[in-house]
């Protein structure tokens, strides 16, 4: 079991850059009570949460600064900065589903294209689904 502190080495990656709020939702079976409270902000509130500093985290949520500092650690960032960083990245990935400038496509070509970057966002997805912990939960 993860310890306080411990880096989940898929996230390490630099390569695995799918989904940060993906990849909160499915480790939040292996979270504290403590950075469940951080993950769940998170995942609620992601608009605002890019807005924040980490002592305005702690404050509303609660929780030391090291706690979450430690949330970021464990998720494989050097700190909240390049936490906050890759969810900016996250959110504006996610926005780019919508594509804007199709003048001159075809509608074949718009929805291809569509369809095209719908597939990866759900192979980057499927890609971090742990079975056994599935399993468990189930």
């Amino acid at each position: 079991m993860a310890q306080p502190g411990d880096k989940i080495p898929f996230l390490n990656s630099v390569k695995n850059r799918s989904s940060l709020l993906i990849r909160m939702k499915s480790l939040c079976l292996k979270m504290t009570d403590s950075e469940k409270l951080i993950a769940e902000y998170i995942l609620d509130n992601p608009e605002e949460v890019y807005n924040l500093k980490i002592e305005d985290i702690s404050k509303k949520l609660g929780i030391s600064l090291p706690t979450v500092f430690r949330f970021t650690r464990k998720l494989g960032f050097e700190g909240f900065k390049d936490f906050k960083v890759e969810l900016i990245r996250d959110m504006a990935i996610g926005m780019n589903i919508e594509i804007t400038d199709i003048s001159d496509d075809s509608v074949e070509a718009v929805t291809r294209n569509m369809f095209k970057k719908i597939n990866r966002n759900l192979k980057d997805t499927l890609s971090f689904i742990n079975y056994k912990d599935l399993e468990k939960a189930v």
